[in-house]
């Protein structure tokens, strides 16, 4: 899987959301909005 990821085989999407944007992107994993994850970073 490492190696794939290493060569560009797997694209992985993400949606980025500041802490204070948890509950939204709680919310939205709830009703399926997501595009592929969420991801909840410190700061932003």
């Amino acid at each position: 899987m490492l190696d794939l990821a290493r060569a560009g085989a797997i694209h992985v999407e993400a949606e980025r959301y500041g802490l204070d944007q948890a509950p939204d992107a709680y919310r939205k994993l709830h009703e399926g909005t997501v595009r592929g994850r969420a991801v909840v970073v410190p700061g932003d």
